[in-house]
């Protein structure tokens, strides 16, 4: 493994904190590659974005316990299946994998009793690391969860009303139905992530984003689609939604040449990631609150579906 780190930066913390963390002040780390975002946005969007959101959960959970007054962070530049462009650097799952079940070892090893696993890349195999991780430091008496598997479910599957409020501020109304339509294959660096992006890393936005052409469009792939239906003709409920998305991913990764981003970012504005921010944030602690009392946390299913859909991440 050896373009992967294994050192723990957790293992370089002082006693205090070391005692601090056994006491049960949330941990925090962080896994996000370094990939291509298309023209608009920088190779570290994930890392940076998950940083400020990263800050703005502890801080509402600071508000709730105030003894938390320090937020213990670190954070690996790395993961799984970012997009194939140039400007992305691939691991491998299993090398990936083996990282995050290392450093979430070493947590436990250390008496952490708090642990947020935390991302914002949904590549789903990258996230069944992150699950695998999260399951090893419950397995160790750890509470522990990640907040990204449970963003993507609310996303492939949104809750009604989420999304009405997001799209009504592009005030062009033809363009707004163009996103409208993209928005089930809003898989990377388009509308909704941009807009994200503008909330949080402002900084982390080209200047001319609002320039950028929206990707080509694509259908389903047939027969993954009609697998979906089945499954939800034999009330796989679940199973159908993981596979419907799947077949739009792979319409999206089939386009050549590949953009290497979804959607219409140019459409992206703050408002709508701040809306978008609301949710997340909201999410958070209704996760946090579950998991901190040992209960798993709504929205783990897409993943664990899509796991077993995958044979266990065997198949990419």
């Amino acid at each position: 493994m050896s373009d992967v780190p294994e050192r723990n930066p957790f293992a370089m913390l002082d006693g205090p904190r070391r005692a601090r963390l056994s006491a049960g002040l949330p941990v925090f780390v962080s896994f996000n590659p370094l990939e291509y975002h298309g023209p608009h946005l920088t190779a570290r969007t994930d890392g940076l974005v998950a940083r400020r959101m990263g800050e703005a959960f502890f801080a509402a959970l600071r508000a709730r316990e105030p003894a938390w007054d320090e937020l213990l962070w670190a954070e690996f530049d790395v993961g799984a299946d970012p997009v194939g462009h140039e400007g992305s650097v691939p691991v491998s799952f299993d090398d990936f994998r083996r990282l995050v079940l290392g450093v979430c070892r070493q947590l436990a090893t250390m008496g952490a009793q708090r642990v947020v696993v935390h991302s914002f890349h949904g590549a789903p195999r990258h996230n069944l690391a992150l699950l695998a991780g999260v399951d090893l430091l419950r397995d160790a008496g750890v509470r522990a969860f990640s907040p990204m598997p449970l963003l993507l479910a609310g996303l492939i599957d949104p809750p009604a009303g989420l999304l009405a409020p997001v799209l009504a501020t592009v005030e062009d109304e033809a363009v707004r139905r163009e996103v409208e339509a993209f928005v089930p294959y809003e898989f990377h660096a388009g509308f909704l992530e941009t807009s994200v992006a503008l909330h949080y890393v402002p900084e982390a936005v080209a200047d001319d984003f609002d320039r950028v052409a929206p990707c080509p469009r694509v259908e389903p792939e047939p027969a993954r689609m009609a697998v979906a239906a089945l499954a939800r003709c034999l009330g796989r409920t679940q199973e159908s939604i993981a596979l419907a998305a799947a077949a739009r991913a792979a319409s999206w990764f089939g386009l050549r040449p590949f953009p290497g981003y979804s959607g219409v970012p140019a459409a992206a504005n703050a408002r709508a990631g701040g809306l978008l921010a609301q949710y997340i944030e909201r999410g958070f602690l209704e996760a946090a609150d579950a998991a901190f009392l040992g209960r798993v946390p709504d929205g783990e299913w897409l993943v664990r579906t899509a796991a077993r859909l995958s044979l266990g991440g065997r198949l990419a």
